[in-house]
């Protein structure tokens, strides 16, 4: 079972990509953070596989959280998000444009997890 955590400060954008990523992924465990220092807390507390997070929140940008959760777990699976268009320069594996659809959003993540599985010999 794949534990997912969206973060975003925004209440219905988290309910639309839970029912996007449950869509896709019915026993997927989903967290919530509504900021970036909050979801630093969780991914240091629980074996998170992947994170979905806004661009702009208050506290800590999800540039930011992305950068910081890619110090300590590499290999995490982080999609970044935003409505104005993708930030230069960030560490996230991939990124969504709001307002985010369920096509984008599963080709985005089969896309990544592909990229990120180990070739065989």
């Amino acid at each position: 079972m794949p534990t997912v955590l969206i973060v975003d400060d925004n209440p219905q954008v988290i309910k639309v990509v839970r029912s996007h990523v449950k869509a896709m992924r019915p026993d997927a465990l989903v967290i919530t953070a509504k900021q970036g220092r909050s979801a630093l807390q969780i991914v240091s507390l629980l074996d998170i596989d992947l994170i979905i997070t806004d661009f702009e929140m208050p506290i800590m940008d999800g540039v930011k959280l992305s950068e910081e959760v890619k110090k300590h777990r590499p290999t995490l699976t982080v999609i970044l998000t935003s409505g104005r268009g993708e930030p230069k320069n960030h560490k996230a594996d991939a990124f969504v444009k709001k307002p985010i659809l369920r096509e984008d959003l599963t080709t985005t993540i089969i896309s990544v997890r592909s990229a990120k599985k180990p070739k065989r010999a």
